[in-house]
């Protein structure tokens, strides 16, 4: 596959799985609506940025959740919701591990 086309595609993966954090599409599904094969979907995704398809999306709900932390008086089991967490703690140690800090303690220091 052409470098400009594997580019492309990686890009409308992005939008997909950014679309909806809470419910993003599985690999699966984005490799369907592509049209591209499992192989070249995982070699270009790890080409262009670096990480798994899943370690992206976990950074991409953290930082979408710092931001509503910093930005939103949202309760933190409503952000957790939000970035797709159903798990309060779950997601409060997932945040934990991104940022060395629980959610509500970020919070305070962004205010």
């Amino acid at each position: 596959m052409k470098n400009n086309n594997i580019e492309n595609l990686m890009s409308q993966a992005v939008k997909l799985l950014q679309a909806d954090l809470r419910n993003p599409p599985s690999e699966s599904e984005i490799i369907s609506r592509l049209g591209i094969s499992e192989y070249h979907f995982r070699q270009g995704f790890r080409k262009f940025f670096g990480t798994t398809i899943g370690a992206f999306l976990r950074k991409k709900r953290m930082t979408r959740a710092s931001e509503m932390l910093a930005d939103t008086d949202m309760p933190i089991s409503q952000v957790a919701e939000e970035v797709g967490f159903r798990n309060s703690s779950r997601f409060a140690e997932a945040f934990r591990n991104q940022f060395g800090s629980n959610p509500l303690k970020y919070r305070k220091s962004q205010s």
